[in-house]
């Protein structure tokens, strides 16, 4: 992607998201921001130094059972993506994101994380990693700033262009506009251990217990789930036409500093 063309780069993104996703940016804002708030969180959280946390092994020296020496479990992985996802999307708005507002919570050691019925802080969490961690996250909270001159310093095209990320690169993620559609098809054929478990699938899968977790995935990977998206992409008049291939995913943060490593 190249900043010679940004009007012409922004009406080829505004494109992707009408054809692709059946999402009109100039009157579908909750769509768009929720999105955007997927790719956004996928670019300054999830792609981060957490996924090499997540892999385990990162602190070696550090307290057996802790993230930092054997990884985040893939169920709170997944509950750490959700739980990052409603908090960060109010900061996401049509005008742009305010980078200053997640840098703020992302920076922030006592940053409340709830995780099926426990509540957790980030410092709990992520100790003995997060020195590391909280560089990576206030580097990853700028990179709208440092995206928007491709397109002419606009902050508003800025976020849909993570909205077309999001579409793209975390279709199955939560808080995307057919999680909803998607997760209640699934739950039709193969419903969750008990009925409140699909009203926190739907609004809330971080609070959701093991059990739950574990039917969630098995939701996701189900075929009703993707055909769920594609009927809800063309109940809004999606053609066959797939422009997000034409649109790569923003540069990620930077490596650790060697003095971090």
């Amino acid at each position: 992607m190249t900043t010679d063309d940004p009007q012409g780069l922004i009406k080829m993104m505004d494109d992707c998201l009408r054809r692709s996703f059946g999402i009109d940016p100039e009157r579908d804002h909750d769509e768009v921001c929720a999105l955007a708030t997927t790719g956004y969180v996928v670019s300054c959280w999830r792609n981060t130094v957490v996924e090499d946390i997540h892999s385990g092994g990162f602190v070696p020296t550090a307290r057996r059972g802790s993230y930092a020496r054997d990884g985040i479990p893939d169920r709170d992985m997944l509950r750490l993506n959700v739980a990052t996802w409603r908090q960060i999307r109010p900061h996401v708005h049509p005008e742009g994101i305010d980078v200053i507002a997640v840098r703020a919570l992302l920076r922030d050691k006592h940053r409340p994380i709830v995780l099926g019925s426990n509540t957790f802080t980030c410092g709990e969490l992520f100790a003995g990693t997060w020195t590391k961690l909280v560089w990576h996250l206030n580097e990853g909270a700028w990179l709208p700033l440092h995206l928007k001159d491709r397109f002419g310093g606009d902050e508003a095209a800025t976020m849909r262009y993570y909205a077309v990320c999001g579409g793209s690169y975390a279709s199955d993620w939560f808080g995307n506009p057919w999680w909803e559609s998607a997760i209640t098809a699934s739950a039709r054929q193969n419903p969750p251990p008990r009925a409140d478990d699909l009203e926190l699938a739907l609004h809330a899968p971080n609070q959701l217990d093991d059990d739950a977790i574990g039917w969630l995935v098995s939701a996701k990977r189900s075929p009703l789930f993707n055909e769920a998206i594609h009927a809800w992409k063309a109940g809004r008049g999606v053609d066959a036409t797939d422009l997000a291939p034409g649109l790569w995913f923003p540069s990620g943060v930077p490596e650790l500093p060697e003095r971090l490593r």
